[in-house]
């Protein structure tokens, strides 16, 4: 094993348990925001457990948290870098959290407590998703005064379909767990505790040919439904959310939020 298998002290790390391979977000003071330091980390681990035997990958957060989102001191710094800086430092942030989508084993996130903006796009990268009774969903880009990143309008219309897509990106409020896992968002583990529902899980996927499954995941990733939406999407939003960086309304929010107003 190398640098990341068990190691907690890194921003994102990865443990073998008997239901797979578990991808932990590990910054638990922070409710696991995703950070400039854990986009630089993410591709390296992906790297390590792509070559691992286990055919399921289960994305988590420390803590009982899945994620807040964006690292709310990545945005203030966002705040006097230019527009060339911000388009490409948010090009290589989006395809960092979302080289998940490459990986050749299934992917699930395990939603609990948050699962917020950039944290939700990156959920909805992955195959599937398991949703806890409590957890809060958003993508609410558009409340903190930014356009939606991390591929989030085709992320979302493949997942969710158009309309649901549509309502919860321009109006950037809280989806009911009920409402998203009707719209085919997740699969909610009912009264089972996440760890009871992941080994459940795993057990359905027993016994799949790892070549077969890595050829199929290469064609889900490169031809699969909003792919091609995706790769198109993700260079536009990183210029709009460049130009958003600059505007007025953005600092004032999220000034606004550092100080604890809001």
């Amino acid at each position: 094993m190398s640098g990341y298998f068990q190691n907690d002290s890194m921003p994102v790390y990865y443990t073998i348990t008997d239901h797979g391979i578990e991808i932990r977000l590990n910054r638990p003071g922070k409710k696991n925001a995703m950070d400039r330091s854990m986009s630089e980390h993410f591709p390296r681990l992906l790297e390590e457990v792509a070559i691992l035997p286990q055919s399921v990958v289960f994305l988590c957060g420390t803590g009982g948290v899945f994620s807040a989102g964006g690292d709310l001191g990545f945005l203030l710094d966002r705040l006097d870098k230019g527009f060339e800086e911000n388009r490409t430092t948010m090009m290589l942030y989006y395809t960092a959290f979302l080289g998940i989508r490459e990986l050749p084993q299934i992917t699930v996130a395990c939603l609990e407590d948050s699962a917020i903006g950039a944290a939700l796009c990156m959920a909805l990268a992955c195959d599937f998703r398991l949703v806890a009774s409590d957890c809060r969903l958003a993508l609410n880009f558009v409340r903190l005064g930014i356009s939606p990143g991390m591929g989030a309008v085709p992320l979302a219309s493949s997942v969710l379909g158009p309309s649901m897509a549509r309502k919860l990106l321009l109006s950037g409020n809280r989806v009911s767990v009920a409402d998203f896992v009707a719209a085919g968002g997740a699969q909610w583990i009912g009264n089972k505790t996440m760890e009871e529902y992941k080994a459940e899980f795993y057990a359905q996927f027993l016994g799949i040919g790892p070549l077969a499954l890595a050829k199929l995941k290469q064609e889900l990733c490169r031809v699969g439904p909003g792919t091609e939406e995706l790769y198109k999407c993700l260079e536009l939003e990183a210029q709009s959310q460049a130009h958003c960086f600059r505007d007025p309304w953005f600092r004032k929010k999220i000034e606004s939020i550092q100080k604890g107003k809001e």
